[in-house]
């Protein structure tokens, strides 16, 4: 039996539009189809993590949180420095590491870190790690020494409020009034708010001048590191 010519017809636009659909649907066999973003997904959420702050030789790591209402994000970082890793855990969380070297000394490396769901939304942050080449051996310990580690005062065998400024353990452990240094924590450092004046008390040194404001940028800075010993 001949089909007729509307028959025929019908049959080939049918025939094109399977054809259609399958070519858009499967363009490339090798490459599996991605999700397209939907206008009402809503993004993954970074938890900020500011500027950060290392020394050299002294091993630096932050642990980087991402949450997504749909998903769990995948998490990657860009320009790593050299040395640097980065590692996805899988649950939403990832841990950057890095030991600055000597050449990385007074710099700043910026590193981008992005999170992104299932449906390709992201979030992302730059932050900016600084680098310094000082530590409490090598300038903040001569400092404290030369102005608190003094008789009367905080060494010789005196540790008024309990306080002793003559090695690096007691210096980080304070006194009657907390801790002396708060690694990351210039706010819960006791010693650096008296040095500062900011907090109740007289301001350190007692009795003598007070620390210029560019050494006392270097000491919150230097606990901003993590109070590095050496």
């Amino acid at each position: 039996m001949t089909e007729s010519p509307k028959h025929f017809k019908r049959n080939i636009s049918l025939a094109a539009l399977i054809a259609t659909i399958l070519i858009s649907g499967c363009a490339d066999l090798g490459d599996p189809l991605q999700p397209i973003p939907s206008e009402d997904n809503t993004p993954p959420a970074l938890q900020p993590i500011g500027m950060r702050y290392t020394s050299v030789n002294n091993l630096f790591q932050v642990i980087v949180i991402a949450s997504d209402s749909e998903s769990t994000p995948t998490l990657t970082a860009l320009n790593l420095p050299a040395s640097a890793t980065f590692i996805d855990s899988g649950n939403g969380h990832g841990l950057f590491s890095w030991t600055a070297m000597p050449i990385h000394a007074n710099t700043t490396n910026t590193v981008t870190f992005i999170a992104t769901d299932d449906s390709l939304a992201s979030a992302m942050e730059n932050v900016d790690l600084s680098t310094i080449d000082y530590t409490y051996n090598n300038f903040i310990g001569p400092e404290i020494t030369g102005s608190c580690a003094i008789a009367g005062c905080h060494g010789n065998g005196f540790t008024s409020s309990g306080f002793s400024a003559e090695t690096y353990q007691s210096f980080l452990a304070g006194g009657s009034l907390g801790s002396g240094v708060a690694p990351r924590d210039t706010a819960s450092s006791i010693v650096f708010q008296r040095l500062q004046g900011t907090t109740a008390g007289s301001q350190m040194p007692l009795g003598g001048p007070p620390f210029v404001q560019s050494t006392l940028d270097s000491i919150a800075v230097w606990i901003l590191a993590g109070a590095p010993e050496s």
